[in-house]
């Protein structure tokens, strides 16, 4: 019994013992600006050194670290603290960067989707098909049943910019709600209409 005292005394009333400190918790912020990334370390713990991993083959051992990616896209990233005595903590994460300085591609849709109704309606025979095309473009438009079968024409080819008015012939079609399908410029809008 008196060796087992000694021994536990000798472990714990050793004056000036150092045992590791590996209380570390990695944090970070970031903020993204086009290609260019401000990194912040906001880990927690007695940590004295950082180690940046930026996903691109390029590392940093500043606390905050604003770095240009080369290209648009997703980064893997990692951010380390390591003690004098060896702990250490790693997170990795995920980054996206875009190129704000390449030439911007507007895509305006050549149909105005608000502009698309039909009138009367319902309707027991014809109808007029109304809408607005923004440029000069190919449009088909079709009528088709609730199964997506096509099961009249309307119109197809270039079209003018600007209001479109066309006429729509119902006759020997059997009441009830079918779409017109307007397409122009890989653009699709639909709209409802009801024969009675």
């Amino acid at each position: 019994m008196r060796v087992i005292t000694l021994i536990f005394s000798a472990l714990f009333c050793l004056p000036n013992f150092a045992w590791a400190d590996c209380d570390l918790i990695t944090k970070f912020a970031y903020k993204t600006k086009g290609l260019e990334v401000a990194f912040d370390n906001q880990s927690i713990g007695k940590y004295s050194e950082v180690i940046w991993n930026f996903g691109d083959g390029t590392n940093s051992t500043t606390n905050a670290s604003s770095h240009k990616y080369a290209a648009a896209g997703e980064y893997k990233f990692s951010v380390s603290v390591k003690t004098p005595e060896g702990c250490s903590s790693t997170y990795e994460g995920k980054v996206y960067v875009f190129d704000n300085n390449s030439e911007a591609k507007t895509v305006q849709p050549a149909i105005i989707a608000a502009s698309v109704k039909n009138y009367p309606e319902p309707f027991s025979n014809s109808t007029n098909i109304e809408f607005s095309v923004l440029t000069d473009s190919n449009v088909q438009v079709g009528v088709y049943d609730l199964n997506g079968k096509l099961v009249k024409n309307v119109a197809s080819g270039k079209m003018a910019a600007g209001k479109q008015v066309l006429p729509f012939n119902a006759e020997g079609l059997p009441a009830g709600v079918y779409l017109v399908r307007m397409e122009a410029d890989a653009q699709v809008v639909t709209h409802k209409i009801t024969v009675l």
